[in-house]
């Protein structure tokens, strides 16, 4: 897919249109900061990320936003966790659930 930027004339508005193959024009922001689509494609990447780390990471994710935590710094700080040394660990999968027995009668 090509995309041809059109730089807007010195002065101004700080958008670049770009156009697509098939006439789909996309207007893109040339501020500081990211835009919209940068900040979706962002937490996009970030949920993919807790995805991969397992069912029971997933599940304290889940766990602390019920106590009330921001999902925006629950995902930036769930990013800095390996998947692959999660993986090794066990650390994906729910503990097995244990029965304990006394050897009592009921």
């Amino acid at each position: 897919m090509t995309k041809h930027a059109k730089r807007p004339p010195s002065g101004k508005s700080g958008l670049i249109e770009l156009s697509f193959p098939g006439g789909n024009g996309v207007q893109a922001s040339t501020r500081q900061g990211p835009t919209q689509a940068q900040s979706r494609l962002r937490r996009q990447r970030l949920v993919e990320h807790l995805h991969r780390l397992g069912p029971s990471p997933l599940g304290h994710f889940l766990n602390e936003i019920e106590r009330g935590a921001s999902v925006a710094e629950m995902l930036e700080l769930y990013r800095r966790i390996d998947p692959e040394l999660v993986r090794a660990l066990g650390g994906d999968r729910f503990a097995s659930i244990v029965h304990v027995i006394d050897g009592r009668e009921p």
